[in-house]
Formats: structure tokens, sequence, C-alpha cells
């Protein structure tokens, strides 16, 4: 879930225009940081596309994977803008969670 939500990439075409381009829901958090509308929709599209295993575990075990996917979203969403705007506060260098500031 992590993997998908940190490198999907959403191909328009296929033109060189796609390669270089930020993941598709690091963006989306982005968004939502900026907004403050604390909702991230995700296309199951998207799931299938990147990994057809845990779409199928998505499908089959609905009431088990959403929450997962919630704590994974809400865990990388701090991680990338909560924790990582606190260490520059504190002068940026220090190791939070497991991640550099770099």
């Amino acid at each position: 879930m992590r993997n998908f939500l940190s490198s999907f990439v959403k191909m328009e075409g296929e033109d060189d225009e796609d390669f270089g381009r930020a993941p598709f829901y690091i963006e989306r958090l982005r968004e939502i940081h900026e907004t403050e509308q604390f909702v991230l929709d995700v296309d199951c599209d998207h799931i299938f596309e990147f990994d057809s295993t845990l779409y199928r575990q998505l499908e089959n075990y609905p009431t088990d994977i959403i929450p997962i996917f919630d704590l994974v979203v809400t865990g990388l969403y701090k991680e990338t803008y909560l924790f990582n705007n606190a260490a520059a506060d504190m002068g940026g260098s220090e190791n939070i969670g497991g991640a550099t500031n770099a």
C-alpha cells in the first residue's frame, strides 16, 4: 500500500512528459496539505494497474484492507508533512521516524 501511494504515476499518454512526473498520490497529499481538505480519493483502477494482488485483497477483504489503507495514508501524510516540518523547525538535521532530511 505504501509503495503504491509513494510511487504510482498516472500515465496520461505515451509521451516523454509522463517520465519524471511526481507520484500521483504524493501530489494529492500535497494538495490535501495545502487546502486542508483531508479526503484522499483513491481510484481502484490505479490500484489494479499498479498491483493486481493488492486490488484483489481490497476486493475480497474490504473491511480489513480499507482501515489499513487509511492508517498507511495517515502515516505517510504525517511523515511527509508533519514530521518533516517539525524537523525543519528544530534545525532540519534531526532523524525523525527513521527518515533523514536531505
